[in-house]
């Protein structure tokens, strides 16, 4: 196939200069449709899109609309048999390794809270040589598909974080978790995996990121000092020893002064997508890069692009401007009536994001398709709707490929899980399953078209901020809320102070809410208390 002409596509990669890395987390409905192992509609591809499905891989070579060299992909949502995922998930396992970086996160989180199974206790007469290796069989297949799919990859761990998920017993206070009651059970439980991965691993095949866990301080240390010599390749800041960069730098300088950042080449932050987080995250990076290791890159990850398509919204704008930073969505639209239109998505969008700025001028419309995304005109005014690539190649024709006499007559004879892959999360829940009909003018790919759309805001958004960041302070403070310059001039002192403690501890407060999100909330229920 014909490469297109690169001035064709939007280069994100180049675009990031020496910003942190955000690591848009693949959702397998989009990897499965871009490797063509899912049905296709019935109606024609995109025109707009030259090269089919290739246009959608935006972490390969040939597509025309943009492309990006980092990535996450889970295992807890991934097809481990990598014969099958070669086909399967061909966009991940068919991709340039000398030209993308992919982390692969080894699906703890999903094990811990119930989404994969795991024998926590063994089955009904099992014995115990027979449950441990149920157990190890689990490792081990995770393990090998770490190293088959990324270049680096994290701890298989049990998050403590995970457990809260399944509640407490009214009476005793006990977790009612079938296998992890209490911090402790977690920490062991990783300790174990860690063993496991550290005595069967293939040397060179992946780079391991030692995850650190922890709901609070006390628990964030006792985990450090637990794995803090384990022989792996980087590390990993995992719920609030990542969420609060208070608690992160704090452990940043004891890694420093112990030297545990010397040849640690990546550090990534797990479940956090905003903006704010890549300006904050972008600032360690370059402390770090100066005063550390120059080698050393700082990721961060979200699956909100994808999963916000999977409920039926997609992203209509970012804003970055003195007061927030942050991204807003509308509805995808879903008309039957709009089948076969010839309307492009960016002209639907700036339509109806003219109505609203104008309803509001005068008085708030709640008729307006957007409803009230906006507070208030100016707002709107200072951020505009802001398109992507792909909204000005595909049309609402595109999207909506349904049209009333599709819902109200066509039977679906496929399986379940076909069914489930053509419709699409938001349709699914609301499927007639008695007459096998439609509910909506939206199949499967119209999801993964606005994925697209989505993850391309979401990485512009933050390289965005993190450039005004990178301007002088008269121009950066135009277009960046104040806390975030802020972080920017104390980052640097940190790192070159004798005393870091003590500045870290003196701006607690803020430092606790630099990633967008505001950490003291999210330690939760201490399991051992009760």
């Amino acid at each position: 196939m014909k490469k297109p002409n690169k001035k064709e596509t939007l280069d994100l990669t180049a675009s990031n200069h020496d910003y942190s890395v955000f690591l848009p987390s693949i959702s397998s409905m989009y990897a499965k449709y871009v490797s063509k192992a899912t049905l296709t509609r019935s109606s024609p591809f995109p025109t707009g899109l030259r090269n089919g499905w290739d246009d959608l891989n935006f972490i390969g070579d040939i597509t025309n609309l943009w492309n990006y060299k980092w990535s996450l992909y889970s295992a807890g949502h991934a097809t481990l048999d990598p014969a099958a995922a070669a086909t399967a998930e061909s966009m991940i396992h068919g991709r340039d390794r000398k030209k993308t970086v992919l982390v692969g996160d080894s699906g703890g989180y999903q094990i811990a809270t119930g989404v994969l199974k795991w024998p926590w206790v063994p089955s009904k007469n099992q014995s115990n040589d027979a449950w441990e290796k149920d157990k190890d069989t689990i490792r081990m297949n995770t393990l090998r598909w770490l190293e088959h799919t990324a270049d680096w990859s994290m701890l298989f761990d049990f998050p403590p974080a995970g457990i809260i998920r399944y509640g407490f017993d009214e009476v005793t206070g006990i977790s009612k978790h079938p296998g992890l009651k209490t911090y402790q059970d977690c920490l062991d439980g990783s300790i174990e995996n860690a063993k496991f991965f550290m005595k069967h691993r293939k040397p060179g095949a992946t780079n391991f990121l030692n995850v650190l866990q922890g709901r609070n301080q006390q628990e964030g240390d006792d985990w450090w000092d637990i794995c803090k010599d384990w022989p792996f390749e980087g590390w990993a800041f995992a719920n609030v020893q990542g969420h609060s960069i208070a608690l992160g730098l704090r452990r940043l300088i004891i890694m420093r002064d112990g030297h545990y950042l010397d040849n640690k080449d990546w550090i990534h932050y797990l479940g956090n997508g905003k903006i704010q987080a890549a300006c904050s995250l972008t600032n360690i990076q370059r402390a770090l890069r100066r005063h550390v290791n120059p080698r050393i890159t700082l990721s961060y990850d979200a699956a909100s692009p994808f999963v916000m398509s999977a409920k039926g919204q997609m992203y209509l704008t970012y804003f970055l401007n003195p007061d927030q930073l942050g991204f807003k969505s509308g509805p995808i639209p879903d008309d039957k009536s709009l089948k076969g239109s010839t309307v492009l998505l960016t002209d639907y969008v700036k339509e109806h994001l003219e109505k609203a700025r104008i309803s509001l001028k005068k008085k708030h419309n709640p008729n307006s398709v957007f409803g009230d995304l906006f507070a208030c005109d100016d707002l709107i005014e200072r951020d505009p709707y802001i398109e992507s690539v792909i909204s000005r190649h595909i049309t609402l024709g595109d999207v909506c490929v349904k049209g009333w006499n599709d819902v109200n007559a066509k039977e679906i004879e496929d399986s379940v899980e076909a069914l489930q892959q053509e419709m699409g999360l938001v349709q699914w829940d609301n499927f007639d399953a008695k007459t096998k009909k439609y509910p909506s003018a939206l199949d499967g790919l119209s999801y993964v078209l606005l994925m697209n759309h989505n993850v391309e805001l979401h990485i512009r958004g933050c390289q965005e901020a993190c450039y005004w960041m990178s301007q002088p302070r008269n121009i950066a403070r135009q277009h960046l809320p104040s806390d975030v310059l802020e972080f920017q001039d104390m980052c640097e002192e940190v790192f070159t102070t004798e005393s870091p403690f003590s500045l870290i501890k003196k701006h607690w407060t803020l430092l606790e809410k630099a990633t967008g999100m505001d950490a003291s909330t999210q330690i939760g229920i201490d399991i051992n208390s009760f």
